[in-house]
């Protein structure tokens, strides 16, 4: 290590936020106080504008293609990096967090009720206070007044199955699943009339009454 600059960028505005990527190495997230947010890479000469909103930035994370802000005025948009297109907006969110197991799969809170959203479903809603630090497998870590709280994370299960969507219910579950979890899986599989999933579901649940 020589202890010189490997690359520098420059701004037209203080930054307000940086964020590492899960997909790229020696790159990061800018935020600035200006509302705008940029992806900046090692090797890349300049920062890369991937958005601008009205506000100071106070966080901006990507998983992917897919970008969440928030801003000073507490209005979160999440959006395709690619296409530009706003996939989700809320207003009055303080905190959100990518699952780091599931595409598609975040939490975000107002700081008084947490939602869990997958794709299309409807958010899973938890009244829990604190501000989200991280989704890591399917656990919630929050910070409230000081403490580290660790919750459950409520997953859309039920409107998956009965929409007998088993290929979503399969991408959700590589979130890594409780035995309670894949037993309440196996047992509404089995009432659906879904056998391979049952199957498949049981061994998980480590219940002798489900095994085939």
């Amino acid at each position: 290590l020589s202890g010189h600059p490997v690359c520098q960028f420059t701004f037209q505005a203080p930054i307000s936020t940086l964020s590492g990527t899960n997909s790229s190495k020696g790159a990061a997230i800018v935020g600035c106080t200006d509302g705008c947010v940029y992806f900046v890479m090692i090797d890349q000469p300049e920062p890369v504008l991937l958005t601008q909103q009205k506000s100071p930035i106070v966080s901006a994370i990507r998983q992917g293609l897919t970008l969440a802000v928030i801003d000073k005025n507490k209005n979160c948009v999440v959006t395709d990096t690619f296409t530009n297109k706003v996939i989700s907006s809320y207003e009055n969110k303080t905190s959100f967090a990518f699952s780091d197991r599931v595409d598609g799969l975040y939490a975000i809170s107002d700081g008084l009720t947490l939602s869990v959203v997958f794709r299309d479903c409807k958010p899973k809603n938890m009244f829990i206070e604190g501000s989200i630090l991280a989704f890591v497998r399917n656990k919630i870590v929050l910070s409230n007044e000081g403490a580290i709280e660790i919750v459950e994370a409520t997953l859309p299960f039920d409107e998956l199955i009965e929409k007998n969507d088993f290929d979503m219910v399969s991408d959700l579950a590589t979130i890594g699943l409780t035995e309670e979890q894949w037993r309440y899986l196996a047992t509404e599989s089995l009432k659906k009339g879904n056998l391979n999933y049952a199957s498949y579901a049981a061994p998980n649940s480590n219940d002798t009454d489900l095994s085939f």
